[in-house]
């Protein structure tokens, strides 16, 4: 889930250019319902000679949370990292997964 490359990158931008007062921070999503998930679900679903909710359903079986992300819960994290609120968090990797998180992929 998480690469180690995307990890070192931030960390090291993170620590480049906090003293010019730029945070950066990466958010990590997992399944997420957008246009690409669906076609993915469609593609497994004529493969398996499912349906695509079938395969929507299979994939949100598997997640901690019991559910598919919103893409609105992703854009909720990034108004979070872009707002003062967020003024002293920098070199973070925030995973939207619903709780699963891979190893490898």
């Amino acid at each position: 889930m998480l690469r180690p490359s995307l990890h070192a990158l931030t960390v090291l931008l993170a620590r480049e250019l906090g003293p010019l007062g730029v945070r950066v921070n990466a958010i990590v999503p997992g399944y997420i319902l957008t246009d690409r998930l669906t076609a993915l679900a469609e593609n497994r679903a004529r493969v398996k000679g499912t349906t695509s909710d079938k395969e929507l359903e299979d994939m949100a079986r598997i997640i901690p949370l019991g559910r598919i992300g919103e893409k609105e819960e992703v854009g909720w994290i990034a108004a979070f990292l872009a707002s003062p609120r967020a003024s002293y968090v920098t070199g973070a990797i925030v995973a939207a997964t619903g709780g699963l998180h891979r190893l490898t992929r």
